[in-house]
């Protein structure tokens, strides 16, 4: 069976043969949240999900049809531990028919840009928010820039400059989608990890 001629039915096998729900064993958890992550593809999402799924990071991952993560982690001040279901959505336009059977219940969404494609930002209010809100339209999100480390690496490069995303700007776009907050992360050098684990337990 070809990329192309993938079904739902298929997809759901593969998520469970595969085993990419993974549980860190540290007790029974008491509750769960299900977060979806979504924007185009090539940005970066795969590598960020793995790092905050404490993998280590690599540069060469390939991008997802469809990946689940399962972990605990404490969702409030308290020490009880509750699961974290985190899905990794393909960004490709051919699957579009798949992604919202992965909206469904879903209590927060992660909607990634990369930040030197300005396009990718353009896409989140064209196309990703409204498919999303289109299933979950009271379901809150919040904006994720990725790979900021490429704005350090381009200071100074008057040729990339003209393309990078400052944080500014997209803070104001964040408030402008109606995003409960923004994050900007590097999987490379695992920044902003740490805000990331705090939004899903916040939001």
């Amino acid at each position: 069976m070809t990329d192309e001629t993938i079904s739902v039915k298929h997809v759901k096998i593969n998520l469970i043969s595969k085993g990419v729900f993974r549980r860190k064993k540290s007790g029974k958890p008491k509750s769960r949240k299900k977060v979806v992550v979504i924007g185009d593809t090539l940005v970066g999402k795969t590598s960020f999900l793995r790092v905050l799924n404490r993998e280590e990071y690599n540069e060469n991952s390939k991008p997802t049809i469809f990946e689940a993560y399962l972990s605990c982690h404490s969702l409030s001040k308290s020490k009880d531990k509750g699961e974290i279901a985190i899905w990794d959505t393909a960004g490709r336009v051919k699957y579009s028919e798949l992604r919202p059977m992965h909206f469904t219940q879903a209590d927060l969404a992660l909607v990634c840009f990369q930040i030197d494609k300005p396009i990718s930002l353009k896409n989140i209010r064209e196309s990703w928010l409204p498919e999303f809100k289109q299933y979950c339209p009271n379901t809150p999100y919040v904006l994720i820039g990725l790979k900021v480390d490429i704005r350090k690496a381009a200071k100074g490069d008057k040729n990339n400059n003209s393309t990078i995303i400052s944080k500014e700007y997209a803070v104001t776009f964040a408030n402008s989608i109606g995003a409960k907050a923004y994050i900007e992360c590097s999987a490379k050098y695992a920044k902003g990890i740490d805000k990331v684990l705090e939004a899903l337990r916040n939001y």
